[in-house]
Order: C-alpha cells, then structure tokens, then sequence
C-alpha cells in the first residue's frame, strides 16, 4: 500500500489509519486509509484534486446513516461533508449546506413556517444524502422540494443544476452514478404554512421510533420496496394481493414470506418486528449482514422472481459498490 503525503487544509486535518466502525450508524467498518472532516468548499476541493491526481478512490459521506463499509476498511480517501448553514431567500426558497442535518434542517423549517419536509422528520443524514437516494417518507420525498443543486467537480469547477435534470426517481438520483462530481448546497422551495407543522413532524418522530429506537445500530431499510410498473405478470400473479400499497410491494412483506424475520448469523439480526431491517447486535462483521441479506434476497427471487436491490451504499475496500 503507497503511503501519500497529505495536503495542508485551510482548517481539517487529514487522519490515517482510521476505523470506520465509530463513523457509521451500524458501528461496522475497518480502517480507512485517510480519513478528513471539511467545512468549506475550499478544502473539499483540495482533498477531491489529491486524491484525482493519485488516483486514489474517494468517497464523499454525511453521517453513513446508510453506508455499510468492509470489514477489511477503506483503501482510499473518506471525506466527511461538515458543510452546513440554513438561510432563507427569496420568501419560500432556502439556501442549504449539504453537510446539513436532515432533522435540524427539518425543525428550522418548521419553526420559520416552511412546509414540505415535515413528514420526513426522523429520518437519519444529512440533506446530501437524502437527494443522493431522493430520500423520503408518509408521501414526501426530496424531490418534491429541491429546486436546484450546486456541485463541485474534480476540477473544481462549479455546476448549477435545476431539479429536473437530477434524473430522480424511486430512491435514486444521477449523484448515485456520478462519481465526479459533490453536492455542495441546496436550493429548496417549501410553502408558507405556519400551522401545526412540528406536531405533524413529533407525530411522525414517534412513529418511526418503534420501528427505529435510539441507539439502534441499523441504516434503515436495507432493500428498496419494488415498484409494481417494474413487474411482469408472472411476477405479480406470485405476490398476495394485500401485499400492493401505493404502486408498491414492501420488500418486508416479502422477505417475512420465506422466514427472514429474527435470523440471525453471528452478532448480525434480522429484527424480529420488520424483516427489511438488519440490526448489528454488538459486534458484527459486514460479512455476516451481507450473508444475512443475499440468503434471503435469494429466497425472494427463488420463490417469487424478483431481484430486491439495496437502498443501502454497500462498499468494498477499493469504494466499489457492491449488490
């Protein structure tokens, strides 16, 4: 493994040998081989244009609230987006550092009278996250909200990019694909609702907290739900009728069907009330979840055809992602 000479930043540091279990909302993940913390722009620049010219693969992450990082580490460059800010323009519309926490970004929408977001209250990252997956939650998603992103490029160079030439779609967005280029602000317009919108967001909040309690080492949902529109008619006439919700069949419901709910392999669980989550019981390794979720992902296909594919990031050493 070649060993590089950090770059001088204008106020992080760039750490070596770093694990990346204590980063990651499942507490799993060796060593990084740099790990560093930006606030600016400016430094994210820097470190994006190291790493390029020593072709050194590099992932930018929030909170990995929804990243399962290797056993074996990173060998490469994890880049932590710590830029934050809120401001309002222009009335409705709200200038967001991507760095920004979802949930406090949520709040201050609430409290200054923004509606939109409100009913994703609870759900884990920052706001970078939640466009890259086009997160969402109870009928909302980001992309009803965001109005334009700015990115940055390898080369530092800046780009604009209105909402409708994000490619979004069902927990995706064209920053899934593209590995050039970062998330450094969004542009969001909400509407004008001074009424009841942090009790509509407490409401969710609890909600959310039975399926997800504090403390819980799990990223969420770890496969998407299927859009019935993706379905042939061989596929559907498998599925039970009551298992069709909004133009979508739960991936729980399907993996409840062939037992997934409370295996267990290792310190790794599939939760005994949800089988879509895979919960890291002390000190579980990636390959034990992943033994978990491709067992019985392949019993969906075997029994019903359908190939679930993961809403979670899941990364090998070289930041290659893996299904």
């Amino acid at each position: 493994m070649v060993m590089h000479t950090p770059p001088m930043l204008l106020s992080g540091i760039v750490h070596s040998k770093v694990p990346m279990g204590p980063y990651s909302t499942m507490g799993i993940g060796g060593p990084a081989r740099y790990l560093c913390a930006v606030d600016s722009q400016e430094d994210l620049s820097i470190l994006l244009h190291w790493a390029h010219e020593r072709a050194l693969p590099w992932i930018v992450a929030g909170e990995c609230s929804n990243i399962l990082f290797s056993d074996k580490g990173v060998d490469g460059l994890v880049i932590l987006n710590r830029l934050s800010g809120v401001a309002r323009k222009d009335g409705s519309q709200v200038l967001v550092g991507s760095g920004e926490n979802l949930g406090k970004l949520i709040l201050w929408l609430n409290q200054n009278g923004l509606q939109g977001m409100e009913k994703m209250y609870g759900i884990p990252g920052t706001i970078a996250g939640a466009v890259v997956g086009n997160a969402g939650a109870y009928g909302q998603e980001i992309c009803q909200t965001l109005k334009e992103a700015t990115l940055i490029k390898v080369s530092g160079d800046l780009e604009v990019v209105p909402a409708e030439a994000m490619g979004f779609k069902y927990r995706h967005s064209r920053l899934k694909k593209d590995r050039g280029s970062v998330l450094v602000e969004c542009r969001l317009e909400l509407s004008p609702d001074v009424e009841h919108l942090q009790k509509e967001s407490d409401a969710i909040l609890k909600k959310r907290s039975i399926k997800y309690p504090p403390g819980l080492k799990c990223p969420g949902s770890f496969f998407k739900n299927i859009e019935v529109s993706s379905l042939d008619s061989d596929q559907r006439s498998r599925i039970p009728a009551s298992f069709f919700y909004n133009g979508k069949v739960p991936a729980g419901k399907l993996l409840d069907t062939v037992g997934a709910k409370g295996a267990r392999k290792g310190e790794a669980m599939i939760a005994s009330y949800h089988a879509n989550l895979i919960l890291n019981c002390g000190r579980c390794s990636s390959a034990d979840v992943l033994w978990l979720a491709r067992t019985y992902a392949n019993r969906v296909l075997d029994r019903y055809g359908i190939i679930l594919e993961p809403e979670i990031r899941i990364l090998n050493e070289g930041l290659e992602e893996e299904k």
